[in-house]
């Protein structure tokens, strides 16, 4: 993932158009806080890293206390791709990278969406590593798996999703949330793991309308 669109593909016959990579904005408010691998050594080196999905997580905080929670005490145990919150969005990894971030494990109990996805890409020798290497993980502000997210989050979350989803997995309107395998790439961390019930209900709640949103956001940019 270097952001720099490069992909111009026209699809025949389900798209009687042609479809356009590349000019689906970044969110509103971004920022890149990227935070070096020597200063958060919570990843592995697991090759680059292959446009595959995306992993949803609740913080059980605030945007700010994860930052600093990443840069602090848990700079040996974890960190995401990104995070959303207070309408802003945080990039934590470097474009790139050969960064896998510990966000998304342990791969026990793979079940929902997940299944399919380990299914697709179980013979891969890095194994149930695919999860934090092969999808972008992002964390959404939440105090509790059921606190309400705020439309400004909400909003920031379909656009970082639709962006991700058009610049790094080049994924046509009409496909999404299908990968270009075939496969659902919007995953929860709860499919891939039984040791909590993250994103929780609220999040998994929004999945349909979100889905729909992103679609809209495709459609729009790469078919104008």
């Amino acid at each position: 993932d270097t952001d720099t669109p490069t992909t111009t593909t026209t699809l025949k016959p389900t798209t009687p158009g042609q479809i356009t990579f590349g000019r689906v904005p970044k969110p509103e408010n971004y920022s890149e806080r990227i935070i070096a691998p020597g200063a958060n050594t919570a990843w592995d080196n697991l090759g680059a890293r292959k446009p595959r999905g995306m992993v949803l997580h609740r913080m059980l905080g605030t945007l700010a206390g994860t930052d600093s929670y990443f840069r602090g005490a848990a700079r040996n145990s974890a960190c995401t791709d990104f995070g959303i919150g207070q309408g802003k969005v945080y990039r934590w990894t470097r474009p790139g990278a050969n960064v896998a971030p510990w966000a998304s494990g342990p791969a026990n109990g793979i079940d929902g969406d997940g299944a399919a996805f380990w299914q697709q890409y179980k013979s891969d020798p890095a194994g149930v590593g695919i999860f934090n290497r092969d999808c972008e993980s992002i964390e959404i502000e939440g105090l509790t798996y059921e606190s309400p997210v705020p439309d400004a989050d909400y909003q920031r979350l379909v656009e970082l999703v639709a962006w991700r989803a058009d610049l790094w997995l080049a994924i046509p309107w009409n496909r999404w949330p299908l990968n270009n395998d075939g496969v659902h790439c919007l995953l929860g961390h709860s499919e891939i793991t039984d040791d909590k019930p993250c994103p929780g209900s609220v999040v998994y709640g929004l999945g349909g309308p979100l889905i729909e949103d992103v679609r809209a956001v495709l459609r729009q940019y790469q078919t104008a």
